[in-house]
Formats: structure tokens, sequence, C-alpha cells
């Protein structure tokens, strides 16, 4: 009797001890259906995500972090559909328990920093860029992301010095030199983006916008010859045309190399780009000018000023050409009705000056340049002119 009581209690005692793990392993199975579930559900919402089909992708992705709440990847695509809808808070929520559950998710960390930007939480958007990079470390995105981030907010330069102390790394990048290139070039860094530039050429001669980057680039830093050869190279592409901004540039190059034919030329391939941009035909009208046709000088600016009244370049053109065609009343007539549009050029005041000298009229010329230096204290054609009306008064002539 007492053996059997005895292995009455054995018995209980051997169950008992098995009714532990039996229980535990029907949870683990119960999770890896749900778990399995969920992923299916992430599938679902993925495509409607793709597909644009944002309610239904919500829906799917609630079912998917329902059904498995430490599942990282369901909050993850849960988060991706809430940033699509504008979202914000509610996925900073979702991501920052993604990081909990896993601290070493270098998709979550970035994702969290995607949403806290589009928040306006820039300095928390940077930290969860950086604690990204600083979990996987060939995650170039992230680095480019911080680098984006300060250049929107106004910090070009700061953005430029980040993305360069990790550019050695990540050269192989295309992405990641463009965008070196292209903050050093917001931070006024000319030659360092031209650097950049001219490396991305190299490597791929026929890519319009770089060929256009390196331009900028270079027309930014004053080498006007290196620019127009970037952007003569950049016009040979056919496909796509290039835009009119590219021949203003051109242009503006062969100007100031003083090749003003070449330059009227690309003005005109911009202005047949833009027919009705005065401030082409502005720039058009000083080619003209600066080649010595003075009649094509007045006559493009005249159009500009029919399109666009008051332009100052076309009114200095205007003014101008007619002063060379020995017409100072007819040019200060036109220069002196520009003055209250634009009462802050010094060089309108200085012609104007001019027009009044060609007529005898010193006293107010004296008048106009003085307040030229006025206006730009260190201009030193204003500076001249009022030196030489001040002598030819204390002449008396």
């Amino acid at each position: 009797m007492k053996k059997w009581i005895g292995l009455a209690v054995l018995s209980i005692a051997i169950v008992g001890c098995s009714m532990k793990p039996l229980s535990e392993a029907k949870v683990d199975s119960y999770d890896r259906w749900c778990k399995a579930r969920a992923r299916i559900f992430c599938g679902m919402a993925e495509k409607d995500l793709q597909a644009g089909r944002l309610v239904d992708a919500r829906k799917k992705a609630d079912q998917a972090v329902e059904l498995a709440p430490k599942f990282v990847d369901a909050r993850m695509v849960l988060a991706r559909i809430m940033i699509e809808q504008d979202s914000y808070v509610s996925a900073i929520a979702e991501l920052k328990e993604a990081c909990e559950l896993d601290a070493k998710s270098t998709q979550a960390h970035y994702l969290l920093g995607v949403a806290q930007e589009n928040a306006g939480n820039t300095g928390q958007a940077i930290e969860s860029y950086k604690k990204s990079y600083e979990l996987d470390d060939k995650n170039a995105d992230a680095i480019m992301a911080v680098g984006e981030v300060l250049a929107i907010n106004d910090r070009a330069a700061e953005g430029s010095k980040y993305v360069e102390d990790y550019l050695s790394g990540h050269r192989g990048k295309p992405a990641m030199l463009e965008l070196a290139g292209r903050l050093a070039l917001c931070a006024g860094k000319y030659d360092l983006a031209a650097g950049h530039y001219q490396k991305l050429t190299k490597r791929n001669g026929d890519d319009p916008q770089w060929r256009q980057e390196l331009a900028r680039s270079l027309f930014g830093g004053g080498q006007y010859d290196r620019a127009a050869e970037a952007l003569e190279a950049r016009v040979s592409i056919k496909t796509p045309p290039a835009p009119a901004w590219v021949y203003a540039m051109l242009g503006d190059c062969y100007m100031a190399s003083a090749r003003s034919q070449r330059a009227g030329r690309a003005y005109g391939q911009a202005l047949s780009r833009k027919p009705k941009s005065a401030a082409l035909m502005a720039k058009a009208a000083q080619a003209h000018l600066a080649s010595g046709d003075t009649v094509s000088a007045r006559k493009v600016a005249g159009k500009a000023l029919q399109i666009a009244p008051g332009e100052l370049d076309a009114t200095l053109v205007l003014g101008y050409s007619l002063l060379r065609d020995k017409k100072p009343v007819e040019a200060e007539k036109v220069l002196a009705s520009a003055v209250i549009l634009h009462p802050g050029s010094a060089t309108l005041m200085c012609l104007l000056g001019r027009c009044h000298a060609a007529v005898g009229e010193n006293d107010q010329a004296r008048n106009c340049y003085r307040q030229a230096m006025e206006l730009d204290p260190k201009s030193e054609v204003a500076r001249r002119l009022f030196d030489q009306i001040e002598q030819e008064i204390s002449l008396g002539r």
C-alpha cells in the first residue's frame, strides 16, 4: 500500500514537471504561427504600399502588428505607411518601439530619422541617422541623410564637412560623391565641388546633370573658360536637350572672356527656348552692345522693356546705347524714369550722370555721381566720374 502511494506521488511529480515544458511549447508554437501570419500580412501590406493603396496597406500592417507585437519588421512596415500618410508622430512611436525591441536594427533607426525629419525634429533625426550608421558603417545612406538634413536647414557648410569626413570610405558610390559636390556647391566651396563633379564626369561623361553641375561649380569659382568647355560638352548631348539656363550661362562665360559674338549666339539659343524672357533679352542686348551693334542692342532692349517695363539691365543697355549714339537727351529720359523703380542702383546713377554731363548739366551730373558713391562707396567708376566732373566745374566749364 505504501509502495503504491509512493508510486502515485512519483507519477504526479513527473506529470507536474512535464506540464510546464508542454505549456511553453504551445506558446512558442502559437508565437511562430502568429509571426508567420504577420509576415504574410506584411508582404500584402508591402504590395499595397507599392501600389499606392495606403488605406488597405495600413489595415494589413495593423493586423500584422496585432498578431505579433514583438515582430520588428511589422512595426517598420506600419511606420513606413504612416510616413506616407503624413502621420509622423504615430510613425515615430512605432519606430521607437521597434528600436527598443531590436536596438541593433540599423533600418529601424534610419526610418526613425526619416519620421523625425519629416516631423521637423531636425536634431533628433540627425542623431537617429548617425546611430544607424554607427550600427552599420557600410550604410552610406545614413551619412547622406545627415548631409541632406543639414543642407535643407541652411547648414550646407556643416553638411559638406560631415560628408567629406566619411567620403574616403564610400568613393565607389556615385550618389555619395554627387551629394558631396552638391553640398560643396551650396556652401560656396566651388573648387571642391568642381573636383567632385570632375570625377563623376570621368566615370560617365554622358550624364547631362553632372556636366551641368560641373559647369555651375566652375562658373561659381570664376573659371569661365573651363565652365564654357563643360557647358559646350553638355549642349553636345542631345538627349535630353539642354535647358535655356545652360545656354544663358554659356553666354555669360563668353561675355566674361570678351567673346561677345559667341555670347550673342548662346543667348539666342536660350531665347529660342524661353522666347518671352525679358532677362534673356537683356543679356542678348548686352552682347550686341559689347559687339558695337548699338542698333540691335536698342531693338532687343526695347522688346525686353515691352515685356517687363522697368527691367533694370534692359534699361541700362537702352540708355547706354542711346548715349553712345549721341542721343543723351533720349537716354536721360529712359534712365530718369527708371530711378523711381531702382533707387538703389549705383550703375544707373552713374549712367544718368553721364547723360547730364553730355549736355553740359554738370551740377546735376555731380549730384548723380555723389548718389552713386553713397550707394556703392567702393565704386571706382563713380569716384572717377565724380572727380572728373568736379575738375570741370572748378575750371568753369
